[in-house]
């Protein structure tokens, strides 16, 4: 549980500069330990940037309506085979790379996705830096790969950085759970 939510906020805001600036980083290729200190770097940033996205949410810190944050993604299905720890990084061996559907991934979808990660593939475009990267958990590996870009998740990272809540309601339902609205305005009518 997260009780200050101001110093968690601060850092989402100052990560997602950082995750900006390792986008527009080029890497040297021919630079091998460069390549991979920044795959690293920026791995450990997404990973650590959904799980305090994540829970920030899980505490009631963020708006009702953050998981209506949509991640544009594309979804690249299971081909058949399933990935285990030896064979992961061969994608097009387990995924149909010829055909992605794009979908909006929910933003504590893609938390959740990010923290139980199976698969997480930077991509370096042709100007050498990474724009993109392929993910999937360990609970949907054998359905699909997803893919999104490095822009799309600062930016969600920046909303959430940004989500302070100046209102909120707590009821008990009739089964005694509590239910909570946060948000700006007035709650809905059903937490009035």
């Amino acid at each position: 549980m997260i009780y200050e939510s101001g110093p968690w906020k601060a850092q989402l805001l100052r990560d997602a500069g950082r995750l900006r600036r390792i986008a527009e980083t080029r890497l040297d290729v021919e630079q091998p330990a460069q390549v991979d200190k920044a795959m690293v770097a920026f791995e450990r940033l997404v990973f650590l940037t959904a799980y305090s996205m994540r829970k920030l949410w899980e505490s009631g810190k963020l708006s009702t309506s953050w998981p209506k944050n949509r991640l544009p993604c594309n979804r690249l299905p299971n081909s058949g085979s399933v990935p285990d720890r030896l064979n992961w990084h061969d994608l097009d061996r387990h995924y149909d790379m010829n055909f992605d559907e794009p979908v909006m991934m929910p933003a504590d979808e893609f938390c959740s996705r990010i923290v139980h990660s199976f698969i997480f593939l930077p991509v370096i475009n042709i100007q050498g830096s990474i724009d993109s990267f392929y993910f999937t958990s360990d609970t949907h590996r054998k359905k699909a790969l997803w893919i999104t870009g490095v822009a799309d998740v600062a930016h969600l990272i920046t909303v959430t950085g940004k989500d302070f809540p100046s209102t909120g309601v707590f009821k008990r339902a009739n089964n005694g759970e509590l239910v909570v609205w946060s948000g700006h305005g007035d709650p809905p009518k059903h937490m009035r």
